[in-house]
């Protein structure tokens, strides 16, 4: 949801609510519970890890952190938000497991580009000692000259 749409979502129903700046696309409705006079905003928690995640590049252990100070410890009376976890695997999967799949993604990336760089210096005979270079995927021996 959009701004505009979650107050008009706030209109249909005549309430009032506190929002959450940055993170409307997690917005998912309200929640009330006994002993709560209004209903509350409520939000999606692992979709605002992935907007801070995204719009402010964070990583995972970073927006946790971030979110867990900053958002969640933000106590700003009776009408601040909530959020919610939902089950994984409802409506979209877990970011953390998201997060650590691109970083292995990156790191096969990384090593399979060296392994090539290695390999090419290898067969054109400018590394000094190629089971070596081999061993840790990259040259040791600052036999790059030739490239």
């Amino acid at each position: 949801m959009n701004r505009e749409e979650i107050e008009a979502y706030c209109e249909e129903r005549d309430i009032t609510l506190l929002l959450a700046d940055g993170f409307d696309e997690a917005f998912i409705g309200i929640v009330q519970r006994f002993g709560m006079e209004d209903p509350i905003a409520l939000y999606d928690r692992d979709k605002c890890i992935e907007i801070l995640m995204e719009r402010d590049g964070m990583t995972w252990e970073g927006a946790e952190e971030f979110f867990g100070f900053n958002v969640i410890g933000a106590w700003v009376g009776d009408e601040t938000p909530a959020f919610a976890t939902l089950a994984n695997g409802v409506n979209r999967p877990c970011p953390r497991c998201e997060a650590r799949d691109e970083r292995a993604r990156k790191m096969t990336e990384t090593a399979t580009r060296l392994a090539v760089q290695v390999e090419d210096r290898i067969a054109r005979g400018v590394c000094k000692n190629p089971d070596d270079c081999r061993d840790v995927g990259e040259c040791v021996y600052g036999c790059e000259g030739g490239d």
